[in-house]
């Protein structure tokens, strides 16, 4: 079983970046429109109730919103972040200034998750809470790509932890990755289906989940 008591938030830092790269981390095309692309072709969009949590610059965010969504909820722990989503939607979205363990989640058709679930210790308990409020989720994150690693009969993580709201030191910290088998096990855990997963990116891992 999968030991998700420590209690975090979901902004706590794990990698070796410094704090203010991850505001640049969401406006790379390419790793956008691979979520969207992923997204779309497992799930419908149109005239849906779409939740972003973590939705830091918004670019994502904007481009859900082309899918046509009927409403779409963009959730982060910072304001720089929530007030740079406003602006790229044109204020398109509710963004909500929450961490998602404290927020008082409404039912949704699909929960975005992405670059998210390695921030936090209380990983089985946001899958779980995604679960009871969404009827489909979609889970990206970085993976390990040794396939030694990956294929083992056991799941793999490490997290060192840094807290967002500082940015000292942040660069001397190791940086740990999940591996494939680590989110599957939490995922069978949180009793989630896979319908689909993707890797991209050559280090990024793509999951489509029913619940």
């Amino acid at each position: 079983m999968v030991n998700s008591h420590v209690s975090l938030p979901i902004g706590t830092r794990w990698n070796v970046l410094h704090y203010y790269m991850k505001l640049e981390q969401w406006n790379r095309p390419k790793r956008i429109q691979s979520i969207i692309d992923f997204s779309s072709n497992n799930f419908d969009f149109k005239s849906k109730k779409v939740l972003d949590i973590g939705c830091n610059t918004g670019h994502l965010t904007h481009g859900i919103l082309s899918l046509g969504p009927s409403k779409v909820i963009a959730l982060d722990i910072r304001s720089v972040f929530t007030e740079r989503t406003a602006k790229v939607t044109n204020g398109s979205c509710e963004t909500i200034l929450c961490d998602f363990f404290d927020y008082d989640c409404p039912k949704f058709d699909i929960i975005l998750c992405c670059g998210i679930i390695y921030h936090t210790e209380r990983q089985l308990e946001l899958l779980r809470k995604m679960a009871k409020f969404a009827d489909h989720i979609i889970v990206e994150g970085m993976c390990l790509q040794n396939e030694v690693q990956n294929t083992c009969g056991y799941p793999i993580l490490a997290l060192s932890h840094h807290d967002v709201s500082t940015d000292d030191g942040v660069e001397n910290q190791p940086h740990w990755v999940p591996s494939r088998n680590y989110y599957e096990v939490l995922f069978k855990e949180a009793e989630l289906d896979v319908v689909d997963f993707d890797i991209h990116q050559s280090h990024r891992i793509l999951y489509a989940l029913n619940s």
